[in-house]
């Protein structure tokens, strides 16, 4: 059971990956894409912290 979560969260999130990228690339083209690219290592560090805290929030309030 486990494996096939994996599989389909994969098969989920690579599919939504090139959908917005098919979109950004249709409506915005390739140079929105080059002038505004991001630190994608940055932002995922920041989304992990987020979520760690938001799941340790919700805990420790469940506790009392």
């Amino acid at each position: 059971m486990a494996a096939l979560v994996s599989v389909v969260h994969s098969v989920a999130m690579i599919a939504a990956g090139g959908f917005l990228a098919w979109l950004v690339y249709r409506y915005l083209g390739l140079k929105f894409v080059s002038r505004s690219w991001f630190n994608l290592d940055a932002t995922w560090a920041a989304s992990l912290i987020l979520v760690g805290v938001l799941s340790l929030s919700i805990s420790l309030a469940s506790r009392h």
